[in-house]
Protein backbone atom coordinates (compact mmCIF):
# COMPACT_ATOMS: atom_id res chain seq x y z
CA UNK A 1 0.00 0.00 0.00
CA UNK A 2 2.78 2.15 0.85
CA UNK A 3 4.49 1.40 -2.38
CA UNK A 4 0.85 2.56 -3.95
CA UNK A 5 1.01 5.71 -2.62
CA UNK A 6 4.89 6.64 -2.97
CA UNK A 7 3.86 6.11 -6.79
CA UNK A 8 0.75 7.93 -6.60
CA UNK A 9 2.79 10.71 -5.07
CA UNK A 10 5.93 10.60 -7.55
CA UNK A 11 3.20 10.76 -10.80
CA UNK A 12 1.35 13.65 -9.07
CA UNK A 13 4.58 15.57 -8.91
CA UNK A 14 5.28 14.50 -12.23
CA UNK A 15 1.58 16.11 -13.31
CA UNK A 16 2.68 19.15 -11.26
CA UNK A 17 6.31 19.61 -13.94
CA UNK A 18 3.74 18.60 -16.91
CA UNK A 19 1.68 21.76 -16.76
CA UNK A 20 3.99 24.32 -14.31
CA UNK A 21 7.20 23.85 -15.45
CA UNK A 22 6.46 25.14 -18.80
CA UNK A 23 5.12 28.49 -18.03
CA UNK A 24 8.86 28.61 -16.63
CA UNK A 25 10.90 27.74 -19.56
CA UNK A 26 8.54 30.33 -21.62
CA UNK A 27 8.06 32.89 -19.33
CA UNK A 28 10.45 35.13 -21.65
CA UNK A 29 8.03 34.56 -24.41
CA UNK A 30 5.20 37.19 -23.46
CA UNK A 31 2.39 37.31 -25.61
CA UNK A 32 0.51 40.51 -24.87
CA UNK A 33 0.85 42.88 -21.99
CA UNK A 34 3.66 44.69 -20.66
CA UNK A 35 5.65 43.27 -17.23
CA UNK A 36 7.37 46.20 -15.71
CA UNK A 37 10.29 45.05 -12.80
CA UNK A 38 11.92 47.11 -10.28
CA UNK A 39 15.25 46.44 -10.85
CA UNK A 40 17.35 46.64 -14.48
CA UNK A 41 17.41 43.10 -15.97
CA UNK A 42 13.76 42.02 -15.26
CA UNK A 43 14.47 41.77 -11.50
CA UNK A 44 13.10 42.52 -8.29
CA UNK A 45 9.69 43.19 -8.08
CA UNK A 46 7.50 43.30 -10.80
CA UNK A 47 3.48 44.55 -12.10
CA UNK A 48 1.70 43.39 -15.28
CA UNK A 49 -0.48 45.58 -17.00
CA UNK A 50 -2.75 44.38 -19.78
CA UNK A 51 -3.46 45.61 -23.16
CA UNK A 52 -7.00 44.84 -23.49
CA UNK A 53 -8.34 48.47 -22.07
CA UNK A 54 -7.85 51.64 -24.43
CA UNK A 55 -8.38 53.59 -21.48
CA UNK A 56 -6.34 52.11 -19.13
CA UNK A 57 -3.14 55.11 -18.84
CA UNK A 58 -1.02 54.99 -15.95
CA UNK A 59 0.94 58.10 -14.80
CA UNK A 60 4.15 56.60 -13.05
CA UNK A 61 7.48 57.85 -11.01
CA UNK A 62 10.20 57.40 -12.93
CA UNK A 63 11.88 55.73 -9.95
CA UNK A 64 9.78 53.06 -9.31
CA UNK A 65 10.58 50.67 -12.72
CA UNK A 66 14.02 49.96 -13.89
CA UNK A 67 13.47 47.49 -16.65
CA UNK A 68 10.38 46.00 -18.80
CA UNK A 69 9.28 42.81 -20.92
CA UNK A 70 7.08 43.55 -23.65
CA UNK A 71 4.66 41.30 -25.21
CA UNK A 72 4.98 40.10 -29.02
CA UNK A 73 1.71 41.65 -29.89
CA UNK A 74 1.80 44.41 -27.84
CA UNK A 75 3.80 48.17 -27.42
CA UNK A 76 4.47 50.80 -24.81
CA UNK A 77 3.76 54.09 -24.93
CA UNK A 78 5.33 56.77 -23.00
CA UNK A 79 5.33 60.61 -22.98
CA UNK A 80 7.40 62.93 -20.65
CA UNK A 81 4.70 65.23 -20.39
CA UNK A 82 1.65 63.68 -18.03
CA UNK A 83 -1.95 64.64 -19.20
CA UNK A 84 -3.24 66.75 -20.51
CA UNK A 85 -1.20 66.51 -23.58
CA UNK A 86 -0.35 69.04 -25.84
CA UNK A 87 -2.60 68.59 -29.06
CA UNK A 88 0.54 68.33 -31.13
CA UNK A 89 1.66 65.55 -30.23
CA UNK A 90 1.20 63.08 -32.92
CA UNK A 91 3.99 59.97 -31.34
CA UNK A 92 4.77 59.46 -27.94
CA UNK A 93 8.05 60.25 -26.55
CA UNK A 94 8.81 56.53 -26.45
CA UNK A 95 7.53 53.69 -28.38
CA UNK A 96 8.82 50.34 -27.29
CA UNK A 97 7.78 46.54 -28.70
CA UNK A 98 10.70 44.75 -27.65
CA UNK A 99 12.07 44.02 -24.10
CA UNK A 100 13.49 46.95 -22.12
CA UNK A 101 16.43 45.45 -19.74
CA UNK A 102 17.53 48.46 -18.66
CA UNK A 103 15.02 51.96 -19.63
CA UNK A 104 16.68 54.19 -16.80
CA UNK A 105 18.46 56.53 -18.56
CA UNK A 106 15.39 56.88 -21.31
CA UNK A 107 13.78 58.39 -18.39
CA UNK A 108 16.61 60.57 -17.03
CA UNK A 109 15.84 63.81 -16.14
CA UNK A 110 12.38 63.35 -15.62
CA UNK A 111 10.28 62.89 -12.08
CA UNK A 112 7.23 61.03 -13.84
CA UNK A 113 6.01 59.67 -17.02
CA UNK A 114 2.62 58.76 -19.01
CA UNK A 115 2.45 55.12 -19.69
CA UNK A 116 0.04 53.19 -21.63
CA UNK A 117 0.17 49.61 -23.36
CA UNK A 118 -1.69 49.12 -26.42
CA UNK A 119 -2.29 45.81 -28.32
CA UNK A 120 -0.34 45.49 -31.55
CA UNK A 121 -3.41 45.50 -34.77
CA UNK A 122 -2.65 42.69 -37.02
CA UNK A 123 -1.53 45.28 -39.91
CA UNK A 124 1.63 46.06 -37.84
CA UNK A 125 2.83 42.16 -37.19
CA UNK A 126 5.39 40.21 -39.44
CA UNK A 127 5.80 36.68 -39.24
CA UNK A 128 7.56 33.88 -41.24
CA UNK A 129 7.28 30.34 -41.48
CA UNK A 130 10.04 27.99 -43.11
CA UNK A 131 8.84 25.48 -45.99
CA UNK A 132 10.71 22.47 -47.34
CA UNK A 133 9.35 19.80 -48.75
CA UNK A 134 12.32 17.61 -48.68
CA UNK A 135 13.10 17.77 -44.97
CA UNK A 136 11.07 16.16 -42.27
CA UNK A 137 9.79 18.65 -39.30
CA UNK A 138 12.18 19.95 -37.40
CA UNK A 139 15.38 18.86 -39.11
CA UNK A 140 15.77 22.34 -41.73
CA UNK A 141 15.54 25.44 -39.56
CA UNK A 142 16.89 29.50 -40.29
CA UNK A 143 17.17 32.00 -37.95
CA UNK A 144 15.87 35.72 -38.46
CA UNK A 145 16.14 38.92 -36.38
CA UNK A 146 14.68 42.20 -37.75
CA UNK A 147 17.12 45.16 -36.51
CA UNK A 148 14.87 48.20 -35.23
CA UNK A 149 12.26 45.83 -34.10
CA UNK A 150 13.46 42.98 -32.40
CA UNK A 151 14.90 43.44 -29.11
CA UNK A 152 18.51 44.37 -30.24
CA UNK A 153 20.18 42.41 -27.02
CA UNK A 154 18.27 39.62 -27.41
CA UNK A 155 18.14 36.44 -29.79
CA UNK A 156 16.81 35.81 -32.96
CA UNK A 157 13.88 34.08 -33.52
CA UNK A 158 14.16 30.45 -35.03
CA UNK A 159 11.96 29.24 -37.60
CA UNK A 160 12.06 25.20 -38.20
CA UNK A 161 10.03 23.37 -40.90
CA UNK A 162 6.62 21.98 -39.66
CA UNK A 163 5.92 24.93 -36.47
CA UNK A 164 4.24 26.92 -39.08
CA UNK A 165 4.43 31.41 -38.95
CA UNK A 166 6.24 32.88 -35.74
CA UNK A 167 5.98 36.51 -35.34
CA UNK A 168 9.67 38.40 -35.82
CA UNK A 169 8.82 41.54 -35.23
CA UNK A 170 6.54 44.34 -35.28
CA UNK A 171 6.11 47.89 -37.06
CA UNK A 172 5.54 51.34 -35.03
CA UNK A 173 2.87 53.32 -36.98
CA UNK A 174 5.58 55.78 -37.43
CA UNK A 175 7.65 53.27 -39.27
CA UNK A 176 4.89 52.35 -41.25
CA UNK A 177 3.95 56.48 -42.02
CA UNK A 178 7.69 57.20 -42.59
CA UNK A 179 8.09 53.95 -45.04
CA UNK A 180 10.91 52.77 -42.99
CA UNK A 181 13.19 50.18 -43.95
CA UNK A 182 13.55 47.18 -41.28
CA UNK A 183 16.73 44.94 -42.37
CA UNK A 184 16.18 41.59 -41.58
CA UNK A 185 19.66 39.10 -40.91
CA UNK A 186 18.54 35.62 -41.90
CA UNK A 187 21.05 32.86 -41.36
CA UNK A 188 20.14 29.13 -43.36
CA UNK A 189 20.65 26.40 -41.85
CA UNK A 190 20.11 27.00 -38.58
CA UNK A 191 22.20 26.63 -36.26
CA UNK A 192 24.91 27.66 -39.11
CA UNK A 193 27.29 24.59 -39.11
CA UNK A 194 29.50 23.39 -42.20
CA UNK A 195 28.08 25.77 -45.66
CA UNK A 196 25.26 28.32 -44.49
CA UNK A 197 23.94 31.18 -46.27
CA UNK A 198 23.73 35.36 -44.72
CA UNK A 199 20.74 36.86 -46.08
CA UNK A 200 19.89 40.29 -45.96
CA UNK A 201 16.76 41.52 -46.42
CA UNK A 202 14.47 44.28 -46.26
CA UNK A 203 10.85 44.60 -44.86
CA UNK A 204 9.13 48.12 -46.08
CA UNK A 205 6.18 49.22 -44.72
CA UNK A 206 3.81 52.18 -46.59
CA UNK A 207 -0.04 53.10 -46.23
CA UNK A 208 -2.43 52.51 -49.51
CA UNK A 209 -4.57 54.98 -50.70
CA UNK A 210 -7.19 53.13 -48.87
CA UNK A 211 -5.99 53.10 -45.65
CA UNK A 212 -4.22 49.85 -45.76
CA UNK A 213 -0.80 49.00 -44.61
CA UNK A 214 1.13 47.16 -47.09
CA UNK A 215 5.04 45.74 -46.72
CA UNK A 216 6.90 44.57 -49.58
CA UNK A 217 10.37 42.57 -48.86
CA UNK A 218 13.68 42.12 -50.49
CA UNK A 219 16.97 40.27 -50.43
CA UNK A 220 19.72 43.25 -51.41
CA UNK A 221 22.90 40.50 -50.22
CA UNK A 222 23.73 36.78 -50.24
CA UNK A 223 26.97 35.55 -48.77
CA UNK A 224 27.29 32.37 -49.08
CA UNK A 225 24.92 29.91 -51.41
CA UNK A 226 21.42 30.39 -51.06
CA UNK A 227 18.34 28.04 -51.57
CA UNK A 228 16.02 30.58 -49.60
CA UNK A 229 13.24 32.40 -51.57
CA UNK A 230 10.20 34.20 -50.41
CA UNK A 231 6.87 34.89 -51.04
CA UNK A 232 3.84 37.06 -49.59
CA UNK A 233 0.66 35.72 -48.23
CA UNK A 234 -2.08 36.88 -50.36
CA UNK A 235 -4.16 38.45 -47.38
CA UNK A 236 -3.95 39.41 -43.71
CA UNK A 237 -3.66 37.22 -40.99
CA UNK A 238 -5.75 38.05 -38.23
CA UNK A 239 -3.34 36.55 -35.85
CA UNK A 240 -0.35 37.05 -37.35
CA UNK A 241 -0.43 40.00 -39.54
CA UNK A 242 1.65 40.33 -42.77
CA UNK A 243 3.20 36.79 -43.82
CA UNK A 244 5.72 35.62 -45.68
CA UNK A 245 6.72 31.84 -46.57
CA UNK A 246 10.52 31.22 -46.48
CA UNK A 247 10.91 27.97 -49.11
CA UNK A 248 13.94 26.11 -49.98
CA UNK A 249 13.80 25.30 -53.89
CA UNK A 250 16.53 24.99 -56.48
CA UNK A 251 18.43 28.48 -56.68
CA UNK A 252 16.86 28.38 -60.73
CA UNK A 253 13.80 29.50 -59.22
CA UNK A 254 15.25 32.23 -57.04
CA UNK A 255 13.97 35.84 -58.22
CA UNK A 256 16.19 38.95 -58.93
CA UNK A 257 15.08 40.13 -55.53
CA UNK A 258 15.06 37.24 -53.91
CA UNK A 259 11.47 36.00 -54.47
CA UNK A 260 10.05 32.57 -55.26
CA UNK A 261 9.66 32.26 -59.31
CA UNK A 262 6.84 29.27 -58.76
CA UNK A 263 3.97 31.07 -59.66
CA UNK A 264 0.59 30.14 -61.24
CA UNK A 265 1.16 29.21 -65.15
CA UNK A 266 -0.34 32.55 -66.57
CA UNK A 267 2.73 34.17 -65.27
CA UNK A 268 5.08 32.15 -67.34
CA UNK A 269 4.94 34.38 -70.22
CA UNK A 270 6.79 36.94 -68.30
CA UNK A 271 8.82 34.22 -66.92
CA UNK A 272 10.02 33.61 -70.19
CA UNK A 273 11.27 36.92 -71.13
CA UNK A 274 12.97 37.28 -68.05
CA UNK A 275 10.62 39.20 -65.61
CA UNK A 276 10.25 38.32 -62.42
CA UNK A 277 7.38 35.72 -61.61
CA UNK A 278 6.14 37.40 -58.31
CA UNK A 279 3.66 40.22 -58.59
CA UNK A 280 5.68 43.48 -56.54
CA UNK A 281 8.66 42.66 -58.40
CA UNK A 282 7.30 42.12 -61.68
CA UNK A 283 5.85 45.95 -61.04
CA UNK A 284 9.44 47.32 -59.63
CA UNK A 285 11.25 45.11 -63.23
CA UNK A 286 8.62 46.72 -64.94
CA UNK A 287 9.94 49.90 -63.21
CA UNK A 288 13.18 49.06 -64.42
CA UNK A 289 12.50 48.34 -67.99
CA UNK A 290 10.87 52.03 -68.01
CA UNK A 291 13.44 53.64 -66.94
CA UNK A 292 16.35 52.17 -69.11
CA UNK A 293 13.96 52.55 -72.27
CA UNK A 294 13.01 56.66 -70.86
CA UNK A 295 17.24 56.28 -70.65
CA UNK A 296 17.72 55.17 -74.18
CA UNK A 297 14.96 57.53 -75.70
CA UNK A 298 16.94 60.47 -73.80
CA UNK A 299 19.92 59.60 -75.56
CA UNK A 300 18.06 59.68 -79.14
CA UNK A 301 16.79 63.22 -78.43
CA UNK A 302 20.40 64.65 -77.53
CA UNK A 303 21.77 62.86 -80.78
CA UNK A 304 19.02 64.43 -82.72
CA UNK A 305 19.48 67.59 -81.28
CA UNK A 306 22.99 67.89 -81.85
CA UNK A 307 22.19 66.97 -85.88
Amino acid sequence: MKKICSLLLVLFFCFLGITVFPHNVFADELETGAVFYEDVNFGGSSTYYEDMDPYASYIIDSTKFKSAEVGKKSQVWIWYTTPPLPIEYKYPDLTWDFNQPDFVDQLEGYKSYFMHVEPMEAKQLLSVRLLNEQADESTDCLSIKVRDVDDPNGEPIVACVGEGYQIVGSLLQQDIDEGKKLEADIYHPYPPTGAFAHIVGYFTPSNSPDGDVIVDFEITQTIGESDICWEKGEELDPEYGHTFDFKVVDPSQIGYLGECKGLPISWTGYQDKGISTNPTSKIKDLEKRVEKLESEISKLNVFNLSR
